[in-house]
């Protein structure tokens, strides 16, 4: 599950606005007049030429009615499971071209209905179709990339993200970091209602708790040495007294208090005795 793409509510408009735009308009409407005019029969029972495109844009309105409603609601189930926004414009254009098929062929003209044109139908639909998406898709990518995450380049658009971009993702502190800094995370500091995280990357402020960010981080190996401070277990180098109160000693040579409850686990994972 890729958590970072934005939910539904967030990424409707601008899906929506892909189907709405003028280009698509134009692309889906030259093909579509191409398609019913000089291949098809009389399939509306327009009594003219006239009345044939009068149909043919009417039946329009009903298709991109059909697919605005499932687009978006579509598009976040899929991609967020790492499903290509290509594949899921298709099947969202699929899906409406069996509804309006259904509902010309067997509610409208059901006297005209059999199986062989009905399926001929949603051929057809599609044929006239996929032109507008590989084009939609094309001239929209960067704002629907941006619509659908913070992270574009993370997002799954033509193909699935690689395996390490999901792992990361799943991360929940990697989302927060800015991107030059991310990386393996080596301490995390609590002050007031921030935490500074620092990595092999940089330091950086979030504006959270000590306790979500650690969460955030299921696959660190560290220990939280005190209320306001945890530690890459790799960075604690050593544990001193001061003023018979304990102190650990990073690899940066920085001190930090140790809460007393932790001071076995640090002397295990230091392997001292005593």
């Amino acid at each position: 599950m890729l958590d970072y793409i934005k939910p539904t509510r967030e990424t409707a408009p601008a899906l929506t606005s892909m189907v709405l735009h003028p280009l698509n308009y134009a692309v889906f409407s030259f093909a579509s007049l191409f398609f019913f005019i000089f291949f098809a029969e009389n399939r509306f029972g327009g009594p003219s030429l006239v009345g044939q495109i009068v149909y043919t844009i009417l039946w329009s309105v009903l298709y991109f009615s059909i697919l605005v409603f499932f687009i978006h609601r579509l598009s976040n189930f899929f991609v967020r499971r790492n499903v290509p926004l290509l594949f899921v414009v298709v099947l969202s254009f699929l899906t409406a071209s069996i509804f309006e098929a259904t509902i010309g062929h067997y509610f409208i003209t059901p006297d005209q209905s059999d199986a062989p044109r009905f399926f001929w139908h949603i051929f057809a639909m599609m044929s006239v179709s996929i032109p507008g998406i590989v084009v939609n898709l094309l001239y929209h990518e960067k704002n629907a990339r941006k619509a659908l995450s913070d992270e574009a380049d993370k997002v799954p658009y033509w193909m699935p993200v690689k395996r390490a971009v999901v792992e990361q993702a799943e991360e929940p502190l990697m989302l927060e970091l800015p991107e030059a800094v991310r990386g393996p995370v080596l301490s995390i500091h609590a002050a007031s209602q921030y935490v500074q995280v620092t990595t092999t990357n940089g330091t950086s402020e979030l504006r959270m708790s000590l306790s979500k960010a650690i969460e955030g981080l299921p696959n660190t190996q560290g220990l939280r040495v005190h209320r306001s401070h945890w530690l890459q277990e790799q960075q604690i180098k050593s544990l001193v007294y001061k003023d018979g109160n304990p102190r650990v000693i990073d690899s940066f040579g920085e001190t930090y208090p140790v809460s007393r409850k932790q001071v076995s686990s640090i002397k295990n994972l230091l392997n001292l005795t005593g």
